[in-house]
């Protein structure tokens, strides 16, 4: 128990030295607007979009699995709309 607490300690304080600094830093957005909110492949997530994340680049980047679990991610917020319910 007690070489367990300190392997702990050592993560943490190795995880501050080199992390550490970086807290005060600001938010870099960088191109987050270009590849979440404005990319056609996820607006509508539909399914020929799905196809096109997997048989293509979009901006020049091929992730596929990064693409494909944002465009999950759209499509079941959608569906879990309340908006969207006929019930609303």
């Amino acid at each position: 128990m007690r070489q367990r607490t300190a392997t702990y300690i050592l993560l943490l304080l190795a995880v501050l030295a080199i992390y550490g600094r970086s807290i005060g830093f600001a938010f870099i957005s960088g191109d987050d607007e270009a590849h979440f909110t404005r990319n056609p492949l996820l607006s509508p997530p539909d399914v020929p979009n799905l196809i096109h994340i997997w048989t293509g680049p979009y901006a020049r980047l091929y992730t596929p699995v990064a693409y494909s679990a944002l465009w999950f991610v759209k499509n079941l917020s959608q569906l879990l709309s309340p908006l969207a319910s006929p019930a609303a």
